[in-house]
């Protein structure tokens, strides 16, 4: 369809051994740098930003852990790539013909830019390095992107980005966030947004400081001085909205300057925290994927009734970051061999979300020389279960930070 873009309809990049085939459907993997830069975006130029974000990682396989990312410049001849975007998926249901919306988001992700800090390069691709050995860096700014068109093919929106924006948006290794992208788009409120994005993907609480939280809603500059009226004006009905339309709720703690002195000390920070909602599902396909089903129909041997029975144990899971179909299919022989293989993977998948499973699988990613393996005893001690697809050499809950204060500098800044 586009020569240089991302709708042709090449063949993907071969799998590793143990990989799965397909990322969910309905589930984005982003980028933690992605989830937590400062920027100011109405829910529009959100929208457009997760759906170029969505189309990127259908072009690598396990975008989470940067396994079998494609090789951009082996696919495509120039050094860009164009993603075509429906414009309703943008829109409200009751308002799929307002392109003006459309354009402002366009306009919006124009404005966006992120910086690299990269080795420097000599002409043979070999890092270049000082006299004493210790490599050379450069700091480069780049566009998030670099042209939008709206309705140049009719209903559509065409986003071109460079080589750089693509690998950042696949740039996993400071963490991850995953979150239902249909639930995020039904979300009104943008703060809503950014705190559904953030806090999908892990079981441990995080703290912001105040200034940090200020900082990636774009609110930087304002509520000087009043930290009552930003979180009475901002989080609470960004909170209100998520506990209405999601599957979880957000709380938030206040943390206190810590102080000797007289009088109210001073809020210097915000901890959220993740609350699940209890589940009443009818169709379990409205909550599992499509592949995951049909492993347990015909590889295990569940009928309908037991799917149902256990289908809390199947989305606490699944809440938890957990990959069961990847799980299940390691399991897959050993269970064949019991008296009841749906007993078996049933009793494997309670023990993995009691943290007592010896059945966890590892894959393996390609990580810094300096990265720290974790040892099995260290992964145990966690206070929350970890999903079976680990990062080595990280620690912490989902979003393998136990503060999000580390990524000060994410990278991507409000122009």
């Amino acid at each position: 369809m586009n020569p240089n873009g991302l709708n042709d309809k090449s063949p993907s990049p071969e799998l590793n051994s143990g990989a799965v085939a397909c990322l969910p459907s309905k589930d984005v993997f982003s980028s933690y740098i992605f989830s937590t830069s400062n920027r100011s975006l109405s829910k529009y130029g959100e929208r457009l930003l997760m759906e170029v974000i969505s189309v990127a990682q259908e072009y690598t396989y396990d975008a989470a852990l940067g396994i079998n990312k494609l090789n951009f410049s082996q696919k495509y001849q120039e050094k860009f790539a164009v993603i075509d975007i429906p414009v309703k998926n943008l829109l409200n249901v009751d308002d799929t013909t307002n392109y003006t919306k459309a354009k402002e988001a366009a306009v919006e992700l124009m404005k966006i830019y992120h910086t690299v800090e990269a080795p420097v390069l000599d002409e043979n691709g070999n890092p270049k390095t000082y006299s004493d050995g210790s490599p050379q860096y450069q700091f480069c700014s780049f566009h998030l992107l670099d042209r939008v068109t709206v309705n140049h093919k009719p209903g559509i929106v065409s986003v071109k980005l460079g080589e750089e924006t693509w690998s950042q948006i696949l740039d996993m290794g400071k963490g991850y966030t995953r979150y239902n992208l249909l639930t995020a788009k039904s979300l009104d409120d943008v703060v809503a947004i950014r705190l559904f994005q953030i806090m999908s993907n892990t079981t441990a609480p995080l703290y912001f400081s105040l200034e940090r939280i200020k900082g990636i809603l774009g609110l930087k500059d304002k509520y000087v001085s009043n930290a009552p009226g930003f979180i009475r004006r901002v989080i609470e009905p960004a909170e209100k909205e998520i506990r209405e339309k999601c599957p979880f709720e957000v709380v938030h703690e206040l943390v206190y300057e810590k102080t000797a002195g007289k009088g109210r000390p001073a809020i210097v920070g915000l901890t959220f925290s993740k609350i699940l909602k209890p589940m009443l599902v009818r169709n379990p396909q409205d909550v599992l994927d499509a592949h995951l089903l049909n492993v347990l129909f015909k590889n295990f041997g569940f009928d309908d009734r037991g799917i149902r029975s256990n289908l809390k144990l199947f989305v606490e899971l699944k809440e938890k970051g957990v990959d069961v179909l990847d799980f299940l299919l390691g399991i897959e022989d050993k269970a064949k061999q019991a008296y009841s293989p749906q007993g078996y993977a049933i009793k494997s998948l309670q023990n993995l979300l009691n943290g007592s499973s010896s059945h966890l699988k590892r894959r393996s990613v390609s990580l810094p020389p300096s990265a720290k393996p974790i040892t099995e005893s260290e992964a145990s001690s966690e206070k929350e279960n970890l999903s079976p697809v680990r990062r080595k050499g990280r620690t912490g809950g989902r979003l393998d930070v136990k503060s999000a204060e580390e990524f000060e500098n994410s990278g991507l800044e409000e122009l």
